[in-house]
């Protein structure tokens, strides 16, 4: 895990995507490593793997947020994508999907919120917001914003951000407390 970190930081995410595989192989029951996986499909703009790597995540465990919060960003990918070949009602349908999976990952949200495993889920979002905040692709598809996601993955990264805000909030009433 210690090399999967390594090559996450150097930016190395076919490597991750490699690495993420092997540990599949020796655990296929783990569903963080499909999560790791999916991220590094995410960064080298592979969005049907990005999916289909969630959907086993959350076969595995059903309520991981995170998994939700990937999809949705690989479904707003493909918005711009469809919109650039003039496949309007394909881009619909992918901003649909998006939205569903934020829906979803609110209430997953909610849930661990009210389940007090606060720490959780502020790392989740901590991961995924560093993840969303950054380019996922150097060309971007069509003429939105940066990256492979273009200019629609604000509710992704407004979803992310607001867990990790207040997860930092958390952390810093508990240092005040100690």
């Amino acid at each position: 895990l210690a090399v999967l970190e390594q090559k996450w930081k150097a930016e190395e995410y076919r490597t991750c995507v490699s690495i993420s595989t092997q540990l599949l192989q020796l655990n296929p029951d783990r569903p963080s490593f499909y999560i790791q996986r999916a991220k590094g499909y995410l960064k080298i703009n592979m969005m049907q793997e990005v999916v289909d790597d969630c959907n086993k995540a959350l076969q595995l465990r059903p309520q991981h947020g995170v998994a939700y919060v990937l999809q949705a960003a690989a479904n707003f990918s493909c918005v711009d994508k469809a919109r650039s070949r003039g496949e309007e009602r394909q881009a619909l349908q992918y901003l649909h999907r998006a939205q569903e999976k934020l829906r979803l990952a609110r209430e997953v949200e909610l849930a661990i919120v009210h389940d007090s495993d606060f720490q959780k889920y502020n790392s989740l979002c901590e991961q995924t917001y560093r993840l969303i905040t950054t380019e996922t692709s150097p060309t971007a598809g069509g003429g939105g914003g940066g990256g492979g996601m273009g200019g629609a993955p604000n509710g992704v990264r407004d979803f992310a951000e607001q867990g990790y805000r207040a997860g930092q909030r958390q952390q810093q009433q508990q240092r005040e407390r100690d």
